[in-house]
């Protein structure tokens, strides 16, 4: 019994002399009291090295900013963060022995630890999958419409996470019914479209979110469920941004995006559109834009198979044209108007192009050089026109 209690007296002693000695250590390497010429002068070399200032510049800015009176004026303490006082130094010393200790400790009890993370595991495979589903819904739901309640300072990305979060969730409650599952595959062998049934409630789910909470980005991603419902999509991987639509769906994309804008631009302009309704502005000015133009540059190319659509298309998008430049010039839909002229930019350079081949090579070379110049200056002339403005 002595014996230990002498161990023990002497590990205590060691481990007391330690932090006294380490303590001492740093006291005596801490760092002198710097000047304030001293520390202008370190801030202005080290600007100098990293090339922020050049040689002249930083000669300029020790002349002006470095006072020779202030080079025996000392820094007061409470200034200085690069000199902890003996009581943090000693504190950092005994924080470094209390990780070490807990970490001593993991490593001892290791093995009760895994025992009891195994029980752990083993009462939670008991509880019923369609408890948690119920639960994790119950809390997203929750904290989607009303994380303020307790935690107001980031309740608007709380939501932005439970918006999504739901999603989440309600396709795992789907997956884990095989009955319902099986119910939507009969579906879809009826020639029911889900996937523009999922597209509209989409739009309806994310709609009414961006309205609760005036959340823009909530209402461009409304926008692009909207474009699904006419099958219009856009896929991103690394380095590549992909849009696409259903081929014998082109009517649907052209007609169901000149619908959108259509009552947009109308509504807008009357006056009649409601002020809750700006939060799908940008989704429906850029991204229904966006799909218009695709819709027609493929609808009215003169590389697909002729025919009557070919004739409507183009006749169609020549109208849209002339409305989207009005709309530019004498009302407030400039970023319409732009990405229309972009899109007849394109389309124009394809017909172009398209008769210049028949052509032959040589006169499409040349006719191609030259309208692209006679382009490249046009957008120079008149770059003021083309505003991206965001709603």
């Amino acid at each position: 019994m002595l014996k230990r209690l002498q161990s023990l007296a002497r590990s205590a002693a060691l481990l007391l002399a330690l932090i006294f000695f380490g303590a001492t250590a740093l006291a005596q390497t801490a760092p002198q009291d710097k000047t304030t010429a001293d520390i202008r002068l370190e801030l202005l070399q080290q600007m100098q090295q990293d090339g922020f200032l050049s040689d002249k510049m930083a000669q300029e800015a020790r002349l002006k900013y470095v006072d020779p009176k202030a080079v025996n004026a000392p820094v007061a303490k409470g200034q200085s963060p690069d000199s902890p006082s003996l009581w943090e130094r000693y504190v950092s010393w005994v924080n470094f022995f209390k990780v070490v200790a807990v970490l001593l400790l993991l490593v001892a009890f290791s093995g009760a630890i895994a025992k009891l993370g195994h029980r752990l595991k083993t009462l939670i495979l008991l509880v019923p999958t369609p408890v948690y589903q119920a639960a994790l819904l119950l809390a997203s739901v929750y904290g989607t419409f009303w994380s303020g309640n307790f935690l107001a300072t980031d309740a608007y990305y709380l939501r932005l996470f439970g918006a999504f979060s739901n999603l989440v969730l309600l396709a795992w409650i789907v997956s884990s019914l095989p009955r319902l599952q099986a119910f939507m595959e009969s579906l879809a062998q009826k020639g029911v479209p889900l996937n523009v049934l999922a597209c509209a409630a989409g739009t309806l789910y994310f709609g009414s979110l961006a309205i609760f909470n005036g959340s823009s980005l909530l209402g461009f991603i409304a926008a692009m469920f909207l474009s699904g419902v006419f099958s219009f999509g856009v896929c991103y991987a690394p380095g590549l941004l992909t849009l696409f639509f259903a081929k014998d769906r082109m009517a649907a994309v052209i007609l169901g995006h000149l619908l959108v804008l259509g009552s947009y631009a109308g509504l807008k302009i009357s006056g009649g559109l409601p002020p809750q309704a700006s939060v799908f502005a940008a989704g429906i000015e850029y991204y229904a834009s966006i799909a218009l133009g695709v819709g027609f540059l493929i609808g009215a190319s003169p590389f697909r198979q002729k025919g009557t659509s070919l004739a409507a298309y183009f006749c169609l998008f020549l109208l849209t044209l002339i409305a989207a430049i009005t709309g530019y010039f004498f009302f407030d839909l400039k970023v319409i108007g732009t990405i229309m002229c972009f899109f007849g930019l394109l389309l124009a350079l394809e017909w172009i192009g398209f008769f210049s081949h028949k052509a032959g090579f040589i006169p499409f070379a040349a006719i191609m050089g030259a309208v692209l110049y006679g382009v490249a200056l046009l957008l120079e002339a008149n770059s003021h026109l083309i505003i991206f403005r965001m709603a």
